[in-house]
């Protein structure tokens, strides 16, 4: 699980140091930078997974990173993160910065740390001296313990310690364990395929973020005859949005083609092909499967999962957004506009995110509003309808200027 987050100098993030939950949603007006918090996340994976000029181009370029008008960027994420069954928390961080006289297009990395409670693991800084036949050279503020030392270059040295047990279970943790999924109406249909340009990707354990393989996370949950609990939870969440569904199953174990429906109609079990149901529906399924996929991620990141939903449908939405980390099925992050689907949300887990002057601020809710909620004068979803949710200010006061 994240516990926190801090980003300096990424899109309209100028310095940001947020505390989050098992269950974190984001509310703001559009515009406000709810995206940009939670794409940081993406970029860090994306960058531990294919490396910096991967991560740069899946976000368009450093000059859709860097904040406009910064002649002098440093853009960088640090993490502060649990793993199941260790005793202390993890600390990685990476920082990227401009060469003099050069613009935003020559952004390399410049630092990188991780650290295991008070414990540092390796730390490196770019040095201040020329480079070297034009590579850059690597001072060490604190060695890893291993005999032979990988090559150092503009990629992560996370997860190149093979030999170090905990560093190959923290790279886990941010790369294959995030899954960020913002699905387009046309989700779980023929037409959904991998993006060639992102080949990085298409080898994550788990649910891709456009869920062209969903045919593959259906098979793993029909296979997982250890967790049979997690074939009922799906049915059951299908039957509350349709009581005519009785499931959905693959054509076929061995080369599976279609996904079938089975609606009950006059007494009888009628096969539906899964791209003849909605978008809403199948927008509906496509997060129950982020949510159930084996194994399970760490942390999912939904980005407005109420588009096309039917809004019934929202607070059994919710309810699964809810469980999925009381049932080991992974931290959940949600940005939304949609109050009802805030509605089903505790005011507590809710952060509010502002535009100030150009700059992102994101922070709880205020303690007025706080209040409000908790003494029954205002619903939770009423934040964004009735009177428009505003930052702690005291909260914010503690963070960076």
């Amino acid at each position: 699980m994240i516990k926190r987050l801090k980003i300096c100098d990424f899109k309209s993030i100028r310095e940001l140091d947020l505390a989050l939950d098992p269950v974190t949603v984001l509310v703001g007006r559009s515009g406000t930078g709810k995206s940009n918090t939670v794409q940081a996340l993406r970029f860090l994976r994306n960058f531990l997974l294919g490396g910096m000029e991967n991560a740069v181009n899946y976000e368009w370029g450093w000059e859709r990173i860097v904040p406009v008008g910064e002649k002098k960027p440093k853009t960088s994420i640090e993490v502060t993160f649990s793993l199941p069954g260790e005793a202390n928390d993890y600390t990685y961080a990476i920082a990227f910065g401009c060469p003099e006289n050069q613009n935003a297009s020559q952004m390399r990395l410049c630092a990188e740390s991780l650290a295991i409670g008070k414990e540092v693991i390796f730390s490196r800084v770019q040095s201040k001296t020329a480079s070297v036949y034009g590579q850059f050279q690597w001072e060490w503020q604190k060695a890893p313990d291993v005999a032979t030392m990988p090559n150092q270059d503009s990629g992560p040295l996370l997860g190149r310690f093979p030999s170090l047990q905990k560093v190959v279970f923290a790279y886990a943790g941010l790369s294959s364990g995030i899954g960020f999924y913002h699905f387009p109406g046309s989700t779980l249909s023929d037409n959904t395929v991998a993006d060639p340009r992102f080949a990085f990707l298409q080898n994550i354990p788990g649910l891709s973020d456009n869920a062209h393989n969903y045919r593959e996370i259906i098979r793993s949950i029909t296979q997982d005859f250890h967790h049979p609990n997690i074939r009922k939870n799906l049915a059951a969440s299908l039957r509350a949005l349709n009581t005519n569904i009785v499931s959905i199953e693959l054509d076929s174990l061995t080369n599976p083609q279609r996904a079938i429906v089975g609606h009950t109609a006059a007494g009888r079990i009628f096969e539906l092909n899964l791209q003849q149901e909605s978008d809403g529906f199948r927008r509906f399924y496509a997060h129950l499967l982020a949510l159930y996929q084996t194994p399970p991620k760490l942390t999912l990141i939904f980005e407005e999962p109420e588009n096309a939903i039917y809004p019934g449908a929202l607070s059994l939405l919710a309810d699964e957004f809810k469980a999925a980390p009381n049932e080991n099925r992974g931290q959940v992050i949600v940005t939304t506009h949609n109050p009802t689907l805030l509605d089903s949300f505790d005011v507590d887990n809710v952060r509010v995110v502002e535009l100030r002057d150009g700059k992102t601020l994101v922070g709880p809710v205020s303690k007025e509003q706080t209040s409000a909620v908790k003494d029954h004068l205002l619903t939770t979803g009423e934040l964004l309808k009735i009177d428009q949710p505003r930052i702690d200010e005291s909260q914010l006061a503690a963070q960076p200027a």
